[in-house]
Order: structure tokens, then C-alpha cells, then sequence
């Protein structure tokens, strides 16, 4: 694409190098400037929707529904209090409320403890949600890795269009997002929707927000990179490898659509989107919005990073 073929952009600065031009996109991530490819091609604005239908053209829209999976483990706080089975049942009760019953719930745990687990099948009763554990616990990293593993087939013997990998503690409280936004995502052309993780400076996602359309991940070839193992490495890099370099290698750089729910710092969201590092007081906006769906969050509830529970693996 030559500089004279770059489409009139709103969000696009004055050129600041050769062939590059800051973007002020809050839906672009690209520290570097966007070149006039990336400009012309990826970016997700109004501006450029018809042109990217129509040169990214991928069927992607087979199946009926959309379904979630919710990673969760319940953490060890302190005091011996454990918050993950409340952090799950505010999640399913906002979910319910904004985005109705039709909607297909899976819970994935880390082989909580019994008592937990039986709590977790009441909550997921409750609410018609499906629950599935772990046969040992796989820790924070391979425990997060295995969600996708579980949800991807999961939503594919469905035959769902999207399924939504959520951590229990990143709720949405916006109504009907996940039929919106995987609406959205099906029109781009692009097989996956997310953040960049900008926190450490490596290329990495947003694990605890990724919608994924079921038909173009449910490979032979993703499934083995998120077969249940141990993985010595983040599961943010691991997620972004699989997007970049088995599913969509060949679309425009990030090689998915930057969700312009969540910010790519983590620390920096904000109501709706909660998450447990968010801007302000987290923990009174979670109570806030519990107490406005009705669920009861006791004193073990946390927002802490789970990095810093007692059973961090």
C-alpha cells in the first residue's frame, strides 16, 4: 500500500519517520507507530470496517450461540478464607443478568478443594452453568493454559460461534456484550479479540478477556499447543504465540482485534469492566456491584494479585 492509497483516518497523526505515523487509537496497540499497512488493514475504527470485510474475507461465522468459560481456583487468602467460589458466583450473576439464560456458562477449576468444589456445583446450579475440574492442580500458569484447552472443545461440540475465556475476577457489566462483540468480531475477519498486555514489555495478551471464534481455533494443531501440561513460561506469551503463529499468521500484526473494553495495562480499567487490578478502590467497586446484583461477598473475598495467595504455584 503506498503512502497516496492511505485512507483518511481521524486517529492518525502527522508522519514522525519514513512510512510511519503515530496512531491514537485506544483500540491499537503499536508503540512504535503504524505503518500504512497496518493503518490501512488492521485498524478496527468505522473508518476502515468495509475495506478490511472485504480484503480479509474469511467464513467465520458457522454455528449457533456463544458460550463463556470461566477460570477459576479457590484461592487461599488468608486466615485460611478462600474467595474464588464468590468471585465465580458474581461473575455468573452478572453475566446472567446483562446477557440473558440463553447464554452457554462452563466453569473450569484447578481441583479446588472438595468442600470448594461442592460449592462451586451449587453456585454453577444456581445459575445453569456447566462445571468441570482438573484431576490435579496445574498452578496459575498451566491451570490458566488448560482453560483454553477445555473451552475451545467444549465450544466446539456445541457448535457455538464464540466462547469467551474470562478469569473468574473479570467481570463485564455492560448488557448483552458478549452477543455485540462477538458480533463484531465475527464481521472483522480476525479469529480471536483481546488486548495486548503492555505491562513487561514482552508481546503478550490479555489472558482473563480472550473471545475466540470456536471454528477457527478449534484445530488439531491449537489444541496440541494448549494440551494439559506444565508450561515453564507465562501463559500470556503462549496465548499470544498460538494466535500469531497457528491461527492467524497471516492477518495484519497484532493478528487479532484489539478489544477496546480493556485497557493493555493491567491497572488501568475501569467500571464496567472490573478486574481485580483496576483503577481506584477495586475491592469497594466489586462490593458496590455485588451489592447491586444481590450476591453476598463475605469477608474472604479479595482482590489481591493471586500471585500473592498462600497457594501460589
Amino acid at each position: 500500500m503506498t503512502d497516496a492509497h492511505i485512507p483518511i483516518c481521524r486517529h492518525r497523526g502527522t508522519e514522525f519517520a519514513p512510512g510511519r505515523w503515530p496512531c491514537l487509537s485506544s483500540r491499537l496497540v503499536v508503540p512504535k507507530g503504524v505503518t500504512a499497512d497496518i493503518c490501512g488493514s488492521v485498524c478496527p475504527y468505522c473508518d476502515h470496517e468495509d475495506q478490511h470485510a472485504q480484503e480479509h474475507s474469511i467464513p467465520s461465522d458457522s454455528g449457533t450461540g456463544y458460550g463463556i468459560a470461566i477460570g477459576t481456583y479457590d484461592s487461599l487468602h488468608a486466615h485460611q478464607k478462600r474467595y474464588g467460589t464468590e468471585a465465580v458466583e458474581l461473575n455468573l450473576a452478572v453475566i446472567r443478568a446483562n446477557c440473558g439464560d440463553e447464554l452457554r456458562i462452563l466453569v473450569c477449576d484447578d481441583a479446588s478443594p472438595p468442600e470448594s468444589q461442592k460449592r462451586y456445583l451449587k453456585i454453577c446450579d444456581r445459575y445453569g452453568a456447566e462445571f468441570t475440574t482438573n484431576n490435579e492442580r496445574m498452578g496459575h500458569t498451566s491451570g490458566d493454559m488448560i482453560v483454553f484447552h477445555k473451552a475451545i472443545r467444549w465450544a466446539s461440540e456445541l457448535g457455538l460461534k464464540t466462547v469467551t475465556k474470562l478469569s473468574h475476577r473479570m467481570l463485564i457489566d455492560i448488557r448483552n456484550w458478549v452477543q455485540n462483540d462477538s458480533e463484531r468480531l465475527i464481521a472483522s475477519g480476525f479469529a480471536t479479540q483481546t488486548q495486548m498486555l503492555a505491562n513487561f514489555g514482552l508481546e503478550q495478551v490479555r489472558t482473563e478477556c480472550v473471545m475466540m471464534v470456536v471454528n477457527r481455533w478449534a484445530t488439531s494443531d491449537v489444541l496440541h499447543h494448549f494440551r494439559p501440561r506444565s508450561i515453564p513460561y507465562w501463559n500470556e506469551s503462549h496465548a499470544f504465540l498460538a494466535i500469531s503463529r497457528i491461527i492467524d499468521p497471516r492477518m495484519p500484526y497484532p493478528h487479532f482485534l484489539p478489544w477496546h473494553r480493556l485497557s493493555f495495562f493491567r491497572g488501568n480499567d475501569w467500571a464496567p469492566c472490573y478486574f481485580r487490578d483496576m483503577s481506584g478502590d477495586g475491592e469497594q467497586k466489586f462490593r458496590q456491584l455485588a451489592h447491586r446484583y444481590g450476591v453476598t461477598l463475605t469477608d474472604c473475598f479479595s482482590v489481591i494479585d493471586s500471585c500473592q495467595s498462600l497457594e501460589y504455584l
